[in-house]
């Protein structure tokens, strides 16, 4: 029903919702800014019709397009026999939740004007240090929605994206005081960072052009953010080798443009790119096949790459070269994502689901890794934890058991505007 649209760098279409008469249906594009947003087709044509820009999807009942914009739940006439919106929208709930990587938004409507929404629902995370036995030692400011921690170079700060109603942004914490400052501050999400050039500068991916690109801006929260790289296709899980000189990243290989190979059943996978921060700043593919690899994370010397592989059939942590890729070698036993080196290289820890796992490693002309050992369960999910640099004590973000935020309906939500 839909492809691609060339003139318009679209990079997906989702969340489909049909109109009353069962052959036009709302969708949304994701793409560019200007030009993602909800779009209006038919099964009778191929042809496809921009009707509102938006980061998330509408929802049409009783005459009206309902669209979230900032966490405020907007309503806007809307004819669907022409297909077209008019007037302007009214504001009718603020404090509504939405997730920009999903362009899903947290409410409901009914044609007789009664309308539910939630803040959203994600789950509370209290940033927690622990020990090699998994006693918790102490807390790192308040809870909140957070994801990928990142410890600074020289331990003392930590560099994490937190979700607010306003979207998602990075913030730097400082651990000995407890104290967070706001790093990003674009509408767009803004999240996966990584500390480079020493910790003087923090590099994240954003979505502000429609796809995540990879930017960068001073740790000292100085001047703006620029742009390090821009393609097409989704980036994830940025990291950044201790000299500087180089960023890893996942990449889905057919989205670059690129013809890598593709998982069964045609679905999308990951590859591993990387890019150097020197001379033409050409990324080039590290780890590319027919499997999903995932996770990179440089050893401190730069020379090795830890990563997660499903070429046996489940995720497994391994260890290769780099930039050759010459010799590879499995650290898990019993699956693994997440690896992460400590300091002086001689450590590598992984995730086995929950289970913190801990390997000894040398690093030097060659590789060798010792028997994989379990520390502790987390009781967390994925990319939710940091090791500090001597690896004696783990910043975990830990559930805080905080139930899911309660609906809030509106019985007369609509009652203030004329439907058609």
């Amino acid at each position: 029903m839909t492809r691609p649209e060339a003139s318009r760098s679209d990079t997906g279409y989702s969340l489909p919702h049909f109109l009353p008469d069962g052959r036009r249906f709302l969708f949304f594009v994701a793409g560019p800014s200007g030009e993602n947003g909800v779009h209006l087709g038919s099964l009778d044509s191929a042809e496809t019709r921009h009707l509102l820009e938006s980061r998330v999807t509408a929802q049409y009942a009783g005459g009206l397009l309902f669209h979230v914009e900032g966490g405020t739940l907007f309503a806007q006439p809307f004819d669907p026999d022409a297909g077209r919106v008019s007037g302007e929208p009214a504001a009718l709930a603020d404090g509504v939740g939405f997730n920009e990587i999903t362009s899903n938004a947290h409410f409901s409507a009914s044609d007789n004007g009664v309308l539910a929404f939630s803040s959203g629902g994600e789950e509370e995370l209290q940033p927690t240090w622990y020990d090699r036995k998994g006693n918790a030692i102490s807390t790192v400011g308040p809870p909140g929605a957070y994801d990928h921690p990142e410890i600074s170079p020289d331990g003392k700060r930590l560099a994490i994206d937190r979700a607010e109603a306003s979207g998602r942004d990075v913030w730097l914490v400082d651990l000995s005081r407890g104290t967070s400052t706001r790093l990003t501050f674009d509408p767009a999400f803004d999240w996966m960072p990584a500390w480079t050039s020493g910790g003087s500068r923090v590099s994240f991916v954003s979505d502000r052009g429609g796809i995540p690109d990879l930017f960068e801006k001073s740790a000292s929260g100085v001047g703006e953010e620029t742009l390090v790289f821009r393609a097409e296709g989704r980036k994830h899980h940025l990291v950044s080798s201790a000299d500087g000189r180089f960023l890893a990243f996942q990449v889905t290989s057919e989205r670059l443009g690129f013809t890598g190979p593709r998982q069964s059943g045609g679905e999308t996978k990951s590859d591993v790119w990387a890019m150097p921060l020197f001379g033409d700043r050409k990324a080039f593919p590290v780890l590319q096949s027919q499997f999903a690899e995932t996770d990179p994370r440089f050893s401190p010397d730069g020379k090795w790459l830890a990563y997660a592989s499903d070429e046996t059939g489940r995720r497994e942590v391994y260890v290769q070269s780099f930039p050759t890729g010459s010799g590879k070698w499995q650290i898990s036993t019993a699956g693994g994502s997440d690896p992460r080196w400590r300091k002086d290289g001689r450590e590598l820890f992984y995730k086995s689901g929950r289970v913190l796992m801990s390997v000894p490693v040398s690093a030097g002309a060659s590789f060798e890794a010792g028997a994989p050992a379990v520390l502790f369960d987390t009781k967390s999910g994925a990319h939710v934890y940091a090791v500090e640099p001597t690896g004696e004590r783990f910043l975990i973000l830990a559930p805080t058991g905080r139930t899911a935020p309660p609906l809030t309906v509106l019985l007369h939500g609509t009652a203030k505007l004329s439907s058609k």
